[in-house]
């Protein structure tokens, strides 16, 4: 793990958080998602089982509605933006199924538009030099 992904800019997750993770988090996520949105330290789950979501997600979702999260930088970054987005994709029923069939695939793909975006009903996806400048928004 990179200098950088140590307090006090990275936080370890705690509990069920952590074993729920993407292992490319390693188990950290930015201290400033926990600080901005308490709901996230409090039970906020990566990968809920449906219909047992607990308030940390409704704190979570409130918390990041009509915010723009920008995130810049490697891997691990694109790691947890691609997790955000298909956890807020959720709550639009075909945002998820879309985007992975077809938008997704042009993000990845060896000759990625510079720039690029996409939405299906409340979330916006934008992304930046080759997608090394990702932002979501949920309005």
């Amino acid at each position: 793990i990179a200098p950088c992904r140590h307090t006090p800019y990275w936080c370890k997750l705690q509990g069920r958080q952590a074993e729920d993770a993407p292992p490319q988090l390693h188990g950290t996520v930015p201290c400033v998602l926990q600080q901005r949105c308490p709901g996230f330290a409090h039970g906020f789950r990566f990968h809920p089982s449906p219909g047992l979501e607990t308030a940390g997600h409704h704190h979570t979702a409130h918390c990041l509605r009509n915010k723009r999260l920008v995130f810049l930088g490697d891997s691990v970054m694109r790691e947890l933006f691609t997790e955000l987005v298909l956890w807020l994709g959720r709550s639009v029923p075909t945002f998820n199924a879309v985007w992975l069939s077809t938008d997704f695939a042009k993000l990845v793909k060896d000759n990625a538009e510079p720039h690029f975006s996409f939405s299906v009903g409340p979330i916006e996806i934008f992304c930046a030099f080759f997608n090394k400048n990702l932002t979501v928004v949920d309005h």
